[in-house]
């Protein structure tokens, strides 16, 4: 609540205002579309992280997280920070069995690309695989770190209360011709690149590739 007071001139109880609007809002500046394609300027990276959109007959797999969490009661899919001396694909392999108990070993993993993340109070590289899974798993979900899961279509996923970033991700992944959610540093609509688009259709679903 913003106080005036009388005794104060006009433009001081104005600035008054700004300050609080500032205040209460800037958290949230600059985070609606916070993935980037391309490195933006002055961009440091705190931390790499890696995440895993695993398929199951055209379906993809993404957990709830817990209330208590980061960004809880939404929706993400399995991944986590590299720990040291790790590689993503090592990262990525670790943090799907950990999380909900899937053994990528042996499977044929895509890595799609990595991309960069800024939010008001941190900023880290994201390093996005896919991969398409033969037999439904059995999940072992974490209780420590989501309450359920649900294997939706990317139709379905775009509905769903996703982490910032999520949608943005998404159409990257499954290679629409134009991420519309993802601006490159300069913030126009960011555009696949046509080496990486060419190498994925090998290994995606009818229902991925038709996207």
């Amino acid at each position: 609540m913003v106080n005036f007071n009388l005794n104060e001139s006009f433009s001081q109880n104005i600035a008054k205002v700004i300050f609080f609007a500032m205040f209460m809002f800037f958290p949230f500046i600059g985070s609606a579309n916070p993935v980037f394609l391309e490195q933006p300027e002055e961009f440091h990276s705190a931390m790499d992280v890696a995440g895993c959109f695993c398929v199951y007959k055209g379906k993809i797999l993404f957990l709830h997280r817990n209330p208590d969490k980061p960004q809880g009661q939404t929706w993400c899919v399995p991944g986590g920070k590299l720990e040291k001396g790790e590689t993503a694909e090592q990262a990525v392999i670790r943090e799907v069995m950990e999380e909900v108990g899937i053994d990528l070993k042996g499977k044929s993993l895509t890595y799609c690309r990595k991309v960069f993340v800024r939010f008001p109070d941190r900023e880290f590289t994201l390093h996005l695989f896919q991969v398409q899974l033969d037999e439904e798993p059995l999940l072992k979900v974490s209780a420590g770190e989501h309450q359920g899961y649900r294997w939706v279509t990317m139709e379905e996923a775009l509905k769903l209360p996703l982490i910032p970033g999520g949608d943005q991700c998404l159409k990257v992944v499954f290679n629409e011709k134009k991420a519309e959610g993802a601006p490159t540093a300069k913030g126009a609509a960011g555009i696949m690149d046509p080496s990486l688009r060419e190498t994925r259709k090998q290994h995606y679903h009818p229902f991925i590739s038709s996207i």
